[in-house]
């Protein structure tokens, strides 16, 4: 197996954990050393350190602007899903063998994310994160038990699962774990784990409401949402994408 099947094949265990339906291998081709593109991609990303075994993929319609991505370190992955959307988005690896999956038809308004010690960073489809998102696994410097001397700040992955709405300056610390169509109020911080169908909120987030869903479109009913027009243009993304899965 090549390093590219390698690439791929940790792509294809994080969609798996994330319950997201990507494209096949083929579906990629090599614009440049590295760098797996499929068609439609829509803006350039600015990439250094691209040697040394790095990887970057985009999906079918993905679309970036003002974002950059810098890998220190070899045989690190980058997979920004199809239809997905980075602005302003600054996405850095610190060591090796890190992965930072954004998955298909996720947005974000702008973020920093920082991936270190052979940790993830796992975002699931139809993920919605507003301006001033921080995702970082891990503290950059040591803590240690005074009796012991053993460090108790680990590094350790993020987990987004899908349809999880962030608001704006939000959070998430190293360890976190957040289910799916959860919502997390504005200038909140994230460890450990937030409940899914759920809002949090606060410093740190703590649960406010459970039994709740979301979407893109504001209407007076969720029967009635869909109907907006920011989601009809979502939907028709999800048909276009739903069709290219399944092409043979």
């Amino acid at each position: 197996m090549d390093e590219t099947e390698k690439s791929y094949g940790r792509v294809c265990s994080a969609a798996g954990a994330l319950g997201c339906a990507i494209e096949r291998i083929d579906q990629f081709t090599a614009e440049n050393e590295n760098t797996m593109v499929s068609q439609e991609v829509r803006g350039r990303l600015r990439c250094s350190g691209l040697e040394d075994g790095n990887t970057v993929w985009r999906g079918f319609g993905s679309a970036a602007s003002k974002s950059r991505i810098s890998f220190s370190g070899r045989n690190n992955t980058v997979f920004l899903g199809a239809f997905s959307k980075l602005r302003k988005t600054d996405i850095r690896f610190i060591g090796d063998n890190c992965l930072f999956f954004f998955g298909p038809l996720s947005t974000v308004a702008s973020m920093v994310s920082i991936v270190r010690g052979g940790k993830s960073v796992l975002v699931g489809s139809e993920c919605m994160f507003s301006s001033g998102i921080s995702m970082d696994t891990s503290d950059h410097h040591g803590i240690y038990c005074s009796e012991t001397g053993g460090r108790i700040n680990l590094d350790a992955d993020i987990t987004i699962s899908s349809r999880v709405w962030l608001g704006r300056d939000v959070t998430v610390s190293k360890g976190a774990h957040v289910g799916s169509d959860a919502v997390i109020g504005a200038w909140s911080f994230v460890t450990g784990e937030a409940a899914g169908n759920s809002i949090h909120a606060g410093t740190p987030a703590k649960l406010l409401r459970s039994g709740v869903v979301w979407s893109r479109g504001a209407a007076d009913h969720l029967e009635q949402a869909d109907d907006t027009e920011i989601m009809q243009s979502f939907l028709k993304k999800r048909r276009r994408y739903a069709r290219r899965l399944n092409a043979a």
